[in-house]
């Protein structure tokens, strides 16, 4: 890469952190990027890996559920976010995964709407929700002009390949006066200053990495008006947290967590908490 994908300056430095990856960031704007973008079959082999949940801890029925229940209590508390602008219309979700925050903005009174790349998520997400879900690439759907009141990026735009060519399409489908919500890692988080190299959001499947400047850049190209930026907050339990550390371990916090988990009643470690976890939460409105 010669010049930054977003601003196109050559003022760009270049940095290895954890797994062998190097990460290219652009002195300008600050985006961050991986110097050599994963090609799909190799996404798709990461996504596909029995060891890619590792981090939820034990994948048993009663872990699962208490995952659920935390990823609903989340989205409840973005959903409140979400009509203090918006509180009814159709609202489609890319990346919708198994489909809990349609779930979530169905029950509130959303016409909602979802496409996931992984058909075995769109088929659950299928089962939960009354509505319009796809199974592929959200750059091949071929939704209408003007069509959505509301769409929803949770965890996914660091997973894009092309931020450009995504924000393009949704600033099409999107009406006037629509919202554009994202959650995704921050790279001016309090956790990226302490973790450095190790953050836990630094990984294969991670193309693109955004700060408060680089975001507001990238929504602006694209004549949307920033409403809302500010720590993305989500209701975790002391096990996932636990278990997220030993997968991506960091020296002395991973140390300190695990004293702390092995000390508290076992009842306390599925008890939902809202930490920020080095992620933003943006609402944004096209112009």
């Amino acid at each position: 890469m010669k010049s930054c994908f977003l601003c196109h300056s050559s003022n760009l430095t270049f940095r290895e952190v954890k797994d062998g990856l190097t990460i290219i960031q652009c002195q300008n704007c600050d985006l961050q990027s991986l110097d050599t973008k994963t090609d799909l079959q190799k996404l798709q082999k990461i996504y596909n890996s029995p060891d890619y949940f590792k981090f939820w801890g034990k994948l048993n029925s009663k872990n699962i559920k208490n995952i659920e229940k935390h990823k609903k209590i989340t989205f409840k508390a973005t959903l409140k976010k979400i009509s203090r602008y918006k509180s009814e219309g159709r609202l489609l979700e890319i990346g919708c995964a198994s489909g809990s925050f349609l779930e979530e903005a169905q029950s509130i009174g959303f016409d909602v709407y979802g496409v996931e790349c992984f058909a075995k998520f769109a088929n659950i997400a299928r089962k939960k929700v009354k509505g319009n879900i796809t199974a592929g690439m959200f750059e091949k759907t071929s939704y209408q002009q003007n069509f959505f009141d509301v769409v929803v990026m949770y965890d996914s735009l660091e997973h894009v390949k092309d931020p450009l060519i995504v924000l393009s399409r949704i600033a099409r489908i999107l009406k006037k006066d629509g919202l554009l919500v994202i959650a995704t890692p921050n790279t001016q988080s309090l956790s990226n200053c302490l973790m450095r190299g190790n953050w836990t959001h630094y990984k294969p499947e991670h193309l693109f990495y955004f700060s408060p400047k680089s975001i507001k850049l990238l929504l602006v190209k694209f004549d949307f008006q920033p409403l809302l930026i500010e720590n993305a907050l989500k209701a975790l339990s002391f096990s996932y947290i636990y278990y997220q550390l030993h997968t991506f371990p960091t020296f002395m916090l991973t140390r300190i967590v695990s004293t702390i988990y092995h000390l508290l009643p076992g009842e306390l470690h599925t008890k939902p908490v809202f930490l920020s976890t080095g992620e933003m939460l943006i609402i944004a409105k096209k112009i």
